[in-house]
């Protein structure tokens, strides 16, 4: 099963600017990896924590974005038998200014 929580905040600053923040948490149980239920298929239990910060002024926003903010070592899938699997992303940081026209 999994759990997901989410919350967003913004607020106007007096220079024209809109201030935002937001995180979200997501919770992953154990799941096997094939419908066999494989011991050495089995993905453990993990929980990701996401968030971001930024300003964003007419057409131009400025965004700091972190993803896995705990580092968490989890697998997003794994083969039938073999006990190998696709590694989930590690801690991942970025920096992003955008601008719309």
């Amino acid at each position: 099963w999994t759990l997901a929580l989410g919350s967003d905040f913004n607020t106007a600053l007096p220079n024209g600017w809109l201030f935002f923040i937001n995180g979200d948490l997501s919770y992953r149980s154990s799941a096997y990896g094939n419908v066999a239920n494989i011991a050495v298929s089995e993905n453990d239990a993990y929980t990701l924590l996401d968030a971001s910060i930024g300003v964003e002024k007419d057409a131009l926003t400025f965004t700091l974005t972190g993803k896995n903010l705990t580092d968490q070592f989890y697998f997003v899938t794994t083969a039938m038998n073999d006990g190998t699997g696709a590694p989930g992303a590690p801690r991942t940081v970025l920096l992003e200014a955008t601008y719309r026209f």
